[in-house]
């Protein structure tokens, strides 16, 4: 049985993942943290980015800035969905050109 918590992940890396492709030296990382009671999971590239006026839109249904006909916009919004159902919260930091 695949668990939500699985589809959420798998979501977030295949992002980094198609992010990275076409840059020299591609680099993905996931860093795990414990704080208090929560736990941090950070997953980073030093990929394409986003630009800051599209952050705020990519948690969104329908929403996808990749180019392509498989791209549907759906995986970060349900991503978002089930981080929200296990009480916990997605953050993106980025910067076009340079990371996420």
């Amino acid at each position: 049985d695949v668990c939500s918590s699985d589809l959420m992940f798998y979501n977030m890396l295949k992002n980094a993942v198609d992010a990275v492709e076409g840059v020299d030296n591609p680099h993905i990382s996931i860093d795990i943290e414990k704080e208090d009671e929560w736990f941090l999971i950070k997953i980073s590239d030093n990929g394409c980015g986003i630009e800051k006026a599209k952050i705020k839109e990519i948690f969104k249904p329908l929403v996808s800035y990749k180019l392509g006909s498989d791209n549907w916009g759906i995986g970060l919004y349900y991503s978002n969905k089930i981080a929200s159902a296990l009480n916990g919260y997605l953050f993106v930091y980025s910067e076009a050109q340079k990371y996420t």
